[in-house]
């Protein structure tokens, strides 16, 4: 998993997360989509993919993904520990409400 530091600013809604989707095949062609890889997404909702053969863009492909999952915010998961849901909305106001 990975887990990208807020921002300096504070809290950006839908912002600092990372939803690649990309796959490349044998090194020799690659396919960059708006699809997550599940059978509905390709069959039940519109999206967009393009797949380019050649070696130098497999290969830029590649190295974003080696780049992203070898930086310092990858970590295991661990299937028995208990992880706190990401924040999705502003942050909560300290004011009570009555």
């Amino acid at each position: 998993m990975a887990t990208i530091p807020a921002a300096a600013s504070g809290f950006i809604p839908f912002a600092r997360v990372i939803h690649s989707k990309a796959m490349t095949v044998d090194g020799r062609a690659a396919w960059v989509g708006t699809s997550n890889f599940s059978g509905d997404y390709f069959s039940s909702s519109r999206n967009l993919g393009i797949i380019v053969e050649g070696e130098a863009f497999a290969t830029d492909v590649g190295r974003v993904f080696s780049g992203v999952w070898g930086s310092e915010y990858v970590y295991d998961v661990d299937p028995d520990a208990t992880y706190e849901p990401p924040q999705v909305g502003p942050p909560p106001s300290d004011e009570a409400t009555d």
